[in-house]
């Protein structure tokens, strides 16, 4: 990860306000997650880890993949 501090920021003349497409997908992974566990202990149900590791990353994966489209397209 990179890190930038306030003054390279400043010292471009752009700040930048848009939110990293991998801290919001890490977070979508992260409440995926605690929604299955939390689905499990209130019903009952049980949730294969396995495939819903497999679903997690492929959607996560996807989601990274449009971030950088996106991304890309707004510095042209």
């Amino acid at each position: 990860m990179s890190e930038h501090s306030v003054n390279e920021h400043t010292a471009s003349g752009t700040e930048s306000t848009r939110f990293p497409v991998g801290t919001l997908v890490f977070g979508l992974i992260l409440i995926v997650i605690a929604a299955a566990v939390l689905l499990s202990l209130l019903t009952g149900i049980q949730v294969n880890g396995g495939l819903l590791a497999i679903g997690v990353l492929v959607f996560a994966g996807l989601a990274m993949v449009i971030g950088g489209i996106a991304a890309s397209r707004r510095h042209d």
